[in-house]
């Protein structure tokens, strides 16, 4: 049987470009381990665009914020594969389209298929 647990990561990011919040599972969680991400919270000081990505792959489109514009994201409907899944063996990115503050969290688990 799968034991899941939850994990929480700090959103702190600044720079224009790709960001890594959760790096990618490692082997030990087994080769199709991914990451499965239950809610994300994030604020920008000032308007700025994002994509959220797993690894190179753009699981969104363009979200376009304004300053203080929150994005909150929760897997209310209790999906096994959360809000956001991320491929397995990649990284769970935030791409900035610009060098601007986002802070928030992110609760996410580590799951194989």
């Amino acid at each position: 049987m799968l034991t899941e647990r939850q994990y929480t990561a700090a959103i702190d990011i600044s720079s224009s470009g790709d960001n890594i919040i959760i790096t990618a599972p490692t082997s030990t969680a087994g080769p199709s381990a991914y990451v499965a991400i239950d809610h994300i919270n994030l604020i920008p000081t000032t308007a700025v665009s994002l994509i959220f990505k797993s690894g190179t792959n753009e699981l969104s489109g363009t979200y376009p914020l304004d300053a203080k514009q929150t994005i909150v994201l929760d897997n209310s409907t209790a999906s096994q594969y959360g809000v956001i899944k991320c491929n397995p063996n990649e990284n769970f990115i935030i791409n900035l389209g610009g060098a601007v503050q986002v802070s928030g969290f992110v609760n996410y688990r580590i799951c194989n298929y």
